[in-house]
């Protein structure tokens, strides 16, 4: 079908001008249809409806009951290709070792407990929670780097998910048969075991301060290899969490002085917790704000 993001300009200026004007019609017909998915998805009974339209990947948030009245937090965005490909490959990582789900279901539930994982309040996003597990069994050997395995196979073949968008590397090996089951021969840890292991790192052996968590890599990288040493418009890079794909985008880039300091001191807390009392029912406990005097 026609792609109206593919129209090619005429020469010279003109050209880019006209290029210039076909996006923003493309940004104000993506706003309009935004807010229309707000008004409708309100209509038909879904509660808090949040439209943010002007972010960098406009959504529409909003809570659906589920029959058990279980209450669903949701997000929905639309031409958001990357985050298909992103879901592929966290979904590829989950069937190589059973543990890898359980593990981020418990560190979602406890960056929630704790009330420090909402993006728009200066802290990480569920997803970026999810990497920055798989970023820690990938340095304990319960996890390869997909995005490395057969990559010299797919140049050579020209695999299409090299150039995705015609700028994006969304290359990863789905190579589940042979890579699964490794991870529990190298490290047989139990769940529990990584679960501590995860505080431990990101509370005392990962350099907040010079790197950058990256599972593109398998290992956290320099901050001055990505130029993320210095705040840079709305990217604070105080904490920084690289995209697998768009690897330009810091996922960490809401997170300021005051909110690592949340962070930090959660990790440290969980950590404690865990390794000297083994109370997981405490770490998991609901934050409650120190009461004013």
């Amino acid at each position: 079908g026609h792609d109206p993001g593919l129209v090619a300009g005429g020469g010279g200026g003109g050209g880019n001008n006209r290029r210039n004007r076909q996006k923003e019609d493309q940004k104000k017909q993506l706003v309009n249809f935004i807010n229309k998915l707000g008004d409708r998805l309100k209509r038909k009974g879904m509660l808090g409806v949040t439209t943010i339209p002007h972010a960098r990947v406009p959504i529409v948030k909003f809570k659906y009951m589920t029959g058990s009245g279980e209450q669903l937090d949701c997000d929905m965005c639309i031409n958001n290709v990357l985050a298909c490909l992103n879901t592929d490959l966290l979904r590829t990582y989950t069937l190589l070792d059973w543990r890898l789900r359980p593990l981020v279901y418990c560190v979602k539930h406890w960056a929630k407990q704790r009330k420090i994982h909402d993006p728009y309040r200066g802290y990480l996003s569920s997803y970026t929670y999810t990497l920055l597990v798989i970023q820690c069994l990938q340095q304990c050997g319960v996890l390869p780097v997909l995005q490395s395995i057969g990559r010299k196979a797919a140049v050579e073949r020209n695999d299409p998910t090299l150039r995705v968008q015609d700028q994006y590397d969304c290359y990863f090996s789905k190579d589940v048969d042979t890579l699964q089951g490794l991870g529990e021969e190298n490290n047989p840890a139990s769940l529990g075991e990584l679960l501590i292991n995860f505080f431990y790192f990101y509370a005392k052996e990962f350099n907040i301060a010079d790197m950058v968590a990256c599972v593109r890599r398998g290992k956290p990288i320099t901050k001055k290899s990505k130029n993320w040493e210095k705040p840079r418009e709305k990217n604070r890079h105080v904490i920084c969490v690289e995209d697998p794909f768009d690897t330009d985008t810091d996922l960490g880039r809401y997170v300021d002085e005051s909110t690592l300091k949340d962070i930090l001191e959660e990790l440290q807390r969980a950590y404690k917790l865990l390794s000297e009392e083994g109370d997981f029912v405490k770490t998991m406990s609901t934050f409650t704000p120190p009461a004013t005097a």
